[in-house]
């Protein structure tokens, strides 16, 4: 169990560094190309939707072993009122519901292809606030999301599209965090 965690946190660490490399290099112009437009990257005419299961570090188990993350989504590169994610960590109880989309870059990571259908990017890092609810014991919080979905093509999920998810109190308290390929679920990437 404490290996389990520490690989986690350094999943968790990953992801924290690489949203951070991506916000820093986006002005700089030296990260991977961006979905277009202007301040920070996203177009209005492109979205991500998906969601499915993720398991806890060491790879996906069968359902009812260990507990799950479970994630479902409309998210636009340019945030608008209709953006909305729900998250369910089934083993502690905790969900996160999306209010507000207070963050989101979409990247063309070339070692990615997110087509059929064809789409200008393949990766959406997003960051919003939200509440959470403890299902097992009734406790409830105002709380924000960092995350980073990846479209890796068709067919979705099971081992082409990948997610990063981690959720903490107004505090900075983790809530919970998970990171993994995405099991029985799909991503995908749209643009017009």
């Amino acid at each position: 169990m404490e290996r389990r965690r520490e690989s986690n946190w350094l999943s968790v660490a990953a992801f924290v560094l690489a949203a951070n490399m991506v916000l820093a290099f986006a002005g700089a112009g030296s990260a991977p190309a961006l979905a277009g437009g202007k301040g920070g990257g996203g177009r209005q005419d492109c979205w991500m939707t998906g969601g499915g299961s993720i398991f806890p570090a060491g790879g996906p188990v069968e359902y009812g072993g260990d507990p799950r993350i479970t994630h479902g989504f409309v998210l636009h590169c340019v945030p608008r009122n209709s953006d909305n994610l729900q998250i369910n960590d089934h083993g502690t109880g905790w969900n996160f519901h999306l209010a507000t989309l207070t963050s989101a870059i979409c990247i063309d990571d070339p070692a990615i292809e997110p087509n059929p259908p064809d789409a200008t990017f393949d990766t959406f890092v997003g960051q919003g606030t939200g509440r959470c609810k403890n299902g097992f014991t009734g406790q409830e919080a105002d709380c924000t999301a960092a995350w980073t979905f990846t479209d890796g093509g068709e067919p979705g999920g099971c081992v082409r599209d990948t997610a990063v998810i981690e959720v903490r109190d107004l505090n900075g308290n983790l809530l919970f965090s998970v990171s993994g390929v995405v099991d029985c679920g799909n991503h995908q990437a749209h643009s017009q």
